[in-house]
């Protein structure tokens, strides 16, 4: 499954880790889709090979 980069918007618990604002996550499609839904994050830039890093902090 692709995955999406997603900058936080505001602090978010993700797998047991906490994230702050401007924290950079990657995610499934569909969970990027809920994070920009409920105001959470914001997709960053389309996506990432499948096997790379799944979560990344700035």
């Amino acid at each position: 499954m692709k995955k999406i980069k997603v900058a936080l918007l505001k602090p978010h618990t993700d797998a047991g880790k906490s994230y702050g604002q401007g924290d950079e996550i990657e995610v499934d499609e569909p969970t990027a889709d809920w994070l920009s839904k409920n105001g959470i994050g914001e997709r960053s830039d389309s996506s990432i090979a499948e096997g790379s890093p799944t979560k990344k902090s700035k």
